[in-house]
């Protein structure tokens, strides 16, 4: 549980500095909303858009070849009791 607050804290550091130093966002809407009330069409908008797109595409598929790969029984007996034999620590 510790973990979450450090990859949220990470992230957020990471999306604030990219944000000033590229002027990118985190959100595709938040993007294209800056983009209409400017105007103008910058020609590397597109990455805004198929960047979220592909991440969730690779994720995916990742998710399904770990599912097909039955890593659940990649180690048997992982959870099962084991009794102490009462030996010094």
């Amino acid at each position: 549980m510790q973990y979450i607050s450090v990859i949220y804290q990470s992230t957020h550091l990471t999306a604030d500095l990219g944000v000033s130093v590229t002027g990118g966002s985190l959100n595709p809407a938040r993007s294209f909303g800056c983009v209409v009330a400017g105007t103008s069409f910058p020609g590397y908008h597109w990455i805004y858009w198929v960047g979220p797109g592909l991440g969730a595409l690779l994720a995916a598929a990742y998710y399904r070849f770990v599912k097909y790969s039955h890593y659940e029984e990649a180690n048997p007996g992982q959870d099962a009791e084991v009794e102490d034999g009462g030996g010094p620590m």
